[in-house]
């Protein structure tokens, strides 16, 4: 029997890791992903019919749901992922692909039975984008605690992509057994409307002859910040406290089966509607506990994010648009970079709660958000 290598299990556990998006990009805080890792790609098939039925929410729930089964059936072996809107990318020790396969299986019958919506699920080893000389590094930011995000960069993450679209020869088998669970998905607090006049959810790509990538995705990061100095798009004062929660039957949906879940969500509007008025009558004050967990919230966002394309979910006012689109678009033109934008008027926050100490909230524009912008970029 093949011993396990517990130093390649806790490569992500033992990353370094930084802090602030200032350093996102910065090529000390990346590691290459170990040679017997694999790479896992989710994405929703047909999400954009989901969409034009104003069911996008559904899509970023079973987008999170991956993310959650995943890093559930792998127990204390951290996994880097990444949320993209309509799926996720994650990382995992090849001794653990078996546990996720069927974790993602079960996540996969949840999406079909539960919300209508195909999951796709493609598991390649990085042995196969080694073949083809492509790299893949992680890095690790601390958002707060022990609350952690993933970002990526390398050129074997265009190629997984496009070998999942291109063969099904990575796909996971349609009968298989699922074992799975979402606990940890949370869809308590509703869309949360623009202050400022639109929601933009933005994916730039720096074009290949563009030397020294890096620096530039700096430079646009910056100068974004700069047009809009409020960048955090999540913030205790933006956070509605209106109840009833209205995704608040679909967390039910995605963890729970059969006639227990009208008990369940019930009880949970009943809990919900007791923190709310908690919420409400406390926030405010800054030594309360609420009012901590609530400024740890908007910390633990993942607004800003890298995966060799850099993605992030902005509340701008008319002046920060024209001035951030005349700024990207002459980029463009000088080919240096092609980027794809979505317009909407609120943002989405889905929610994974491990601890009261490690919890990421998941960001993404309204009415189709990152999976809009994305088709956007595609076509140019």
């Amino acid at each position: 029997m093949e011993k396990t290598d517990h130093s390649n299990l806790n490569f992500y556990k033992d990353l370094k890791t930084f802090k602030g998006t200032a350093h996102i990009l910065n090529d000390d805080n990346y590691v290459d992903l170990p040679n017997n890792w694999s790479v896992i790609i989710t994405d929703i098939k047909g999400s954009t019919k989901a969409i034009e039925q104003g069911r996008y929410k559904d899509v970023n729930i079973v987008g999170v749901t991956s993310i959650i089964s995943v890093q559930n059936s792998c127990g204390d072996t951290e996994i880097p992922f990444i949320f993209g809107g309509d799926g996720a990318t994650l990382f995992i020790p090849n001794e653990k692909v078996e546990f996720a396969k069927k974790a993602l299986a079960y996540s996969r019958w949840k999406a079909k039975t539960e919300f209508n919506l195909q999951l796709r699920v493609a598991i390649l080893p990085m042995t196969v984008i080694l073949a083809e000389k492509k790299l893949i590094s992680i890095a690790k930011m601390n958002l707060s605690g022990t609350s952690c995000i993933a970002m990526a960069r390398g050129n074997g993450l265009v190629l997984a992509e496009s070998l999942t679209k291109k063969t099904d020869q990575f796909l996971i088998p349609e009968i298989i057994e699922t074992v799975g669970s979402h606990q940890g998905l949370e869809c308590r607090w509703n869309p949360i409307t623009s202050q400022h006049g639109e929601i933009i959810s933005l994916i730039i790509k720096v074009e290949e002859n563009s030397s020294n990538d890096l620096a530039l995705y700096q430079e646009i990061i910056s100068k974004i910040n700069q047009i809009v100095p409020d960048f955090q798009l999540i913030t205790a004062k933006k956070l509605s406290t209106v109840w009833p929660p209205i995704h608040l039957f679909n967390e039910v949906k995605a963890k729970y089966a059969g006639l227990i879940k009208t008990p369940i969500y019930l009880g949970l509007a009943f809990l919900v509607f007791l923190l709310t008025l908690i919420v409400r009558l406390t926030k405010n004050n800054p030594t309360s506990a609420v009012s901590k967990y609530l400024n740890e919230l908007s910390t633990n966002t993942d607004f800003l994010k890298f995966d060799d394309t850099l993605k992030m979910v902005i509340d701008v006012n008319d002046k920060q648009k024209k001035e951030m689109i005349d700024y990207l678009d002459n980029l463009e033109k000088n080919g240096r970079i092609k980027f794809g934008m979505h317009t909407s008027k609120e943002a989405l926050m889905t929610c994974y709660i491990q601890s009261k100490t490690n919890h990421v909230h998941f960001i993404d524009g309204g009415s189709g958000g990152y999976a809009m912008a994305a088709k956007s970029l595609k076509a140019k």
